[in-house]
C-alpha cells in the first residue's frame, strides 16, 4: 500500500502547490518543474478547475476550494481516499458537485472512499456501505440498500 499523502491549506497560487503540498521536500516527484505542473494541470482539470490554476486560494470560493483539496488528494494516485464531512460549510448545489468529483473517483478510478458525515441523506445517496457510531461506539455496519435503513437509526451519525 502506498503511503497517505497528507494536504493542507496553502496560501500561494494552486499549481504551486497541487503537486507538492510541501514544497516538494523529499519527494521525488516534485523535482521536474514541468512534471509537477503537468500533473497539477491534469488534476485541475480533473475536478473542473483548470480556468482558475493561476488563482491564490483566498480567491478560490469555498466549493472551488474543496475542488482544489480533490486535486491535491489525486496526484499521487491513492488508492484511498479519506474525507471528512467534505460538503461541510457547502451550499446543497456545490456540495452534490463535490460528491459527484469524489464519486466519479471511486466509480472511474477505482479509489475507496471513506466518508465521515452528520448528513444521513448524503450517505444513503452516496455510500455502498454505511457504518453507524454513536458515543464512539460502533452501532452497526450494512450495506447500503433502501430496505437496510432502520427508523430506529434515523438519529444516528453515518
Amino acid at each position: 500500500m502506498s503511503k497517505l499523502t497528507i494536504t493542507l491549506p496553502v496560501a500561494s497560487s494552486i499549481p504551486s502547490r497541487i503537486a507538492c503540498p510541501k514544497s516538494g521536500v523529499g519527494n521525488r516527484r516534485c523535482r521536474t518543474r514541468g512534471k509537477r505542473d503537468t500533473r497539477a494541470a491534469e488534476a485541475l482539470e480533473r475536478v473542473g478547475l483548470k480556468a482558475r490554476m493561476h488563482h491564490r486560494p483566498s480567491e478560490l470560493s469555498g466549493g472551488e476550494q474543496q475542488r482544489a483539496a480533490l486535486a491535491r488528494a489525486l496526484i499521487n494516485q491513492p488508492k484511498i481516499l479519506l474525507a471528512d464531512e467534505p460538503t461541510g460549510n457547502l451550499d446543497s448545489r456545490t456540495g452534490t458537485e463535490i460528491m459527484n468529483l469524489v464519486q466519479s473517483f471511486n466509480q472511474d478510478l477505482g479509489m475507496t472512499v471513506v466518508m465521515v458525515t452528520h448528513e444521513r441523506a448524503l450517505a444513503e445517496r452516496y455510500a455502498q456501505r454505511m457504518i453507524f457510531l454513536a458515543d464512539g461506539k460502533l452501532v452497526d455496519d450494512r450495506p447500503n440498500t433502501p430496505s437496510a435503513v432502520e427508523p430506529s437509526l434515523q438519529g444516528g451519525r453515518a
